[in-house]
């Protein structure tokens, strides 16, 4: 991105989180921007502009003709409470599987949640809710299950599993200020 090359496949159907030069984020459905200085696509949201995302679209007050999944009525999203997303609901079925995400505070600052497969027990809906427990005005999911790891100051905190410790090639890295 950074130097105009773009690596990855194209996910217009998931979601993206791109960084401008000047460091703002942006969160969006669909592929990054193409002035975006990095990015990440093929997410799922958790929370997006401080909406929670589940499996259906839940409403503040009881609504005629509301829309429990997909895209609801104009006239109803003031009342949204939560907006519903096919993927999310497809990786809540298997709730015992490795998670990994991060967060985006009001302030710039990146929050990362990791739960390693071999020891998971969360729900999507628990994992999403660890976020909103810290703030998070956005939150983004990556696939999970036993690709997950993490590798935080010199130390393998989570490790994928072995097949695929030796297959992945890539993985997401944020700078630690302060």
């Amino acid at each position: 991105m950074g130097t105009g090359e773009r690596y990855g496949s194209s996910f217009p159907s998931l979601w993206s989180v791109s960084q401008t030069s000047n460091y703002k984020w942006v969160v969006q459905y669909g592929d990054p921007p193409s002035n975006a200085y990095t990015c990440i696509g093929g997410l799922y949201p958790l929370i997006v502009n401080n909406l929670k995302y589940g499996e259906n679209n839940q409403y503040s007050r009881q609504l005629v003709n509301s829309v429990p999944g997909g895209e609801p009525l104009a006239r109803h999203k003031q009342f949204l409470t939560q907006r519903s997303s096919a993927r999310f609901a497809a990786l809540n079925i298997a709730k015992n599987k490795g998670k990994a995400g991060f967060g985006i505070l009001l302030d710039g600052s990146v929050v990362v949640i990791v739960e390693q497969d071999d020891a998971a027990k969360l729900t999507y809906y628990e994992f999403r809710d660890l976020f909103v427990e810290r703030n998070c005005i956005h939150a983004m999911g990556c696939e999970g299950s036993d690709s997950v790891f993490l590798y935080y100051d010199n130390t393998w905190d989570v490790s994928a599993s072995f097949i695929k410790n030796n297959t992945q090639t890539s993985g997401l890295g944020f700078r630690i200020d302060g």
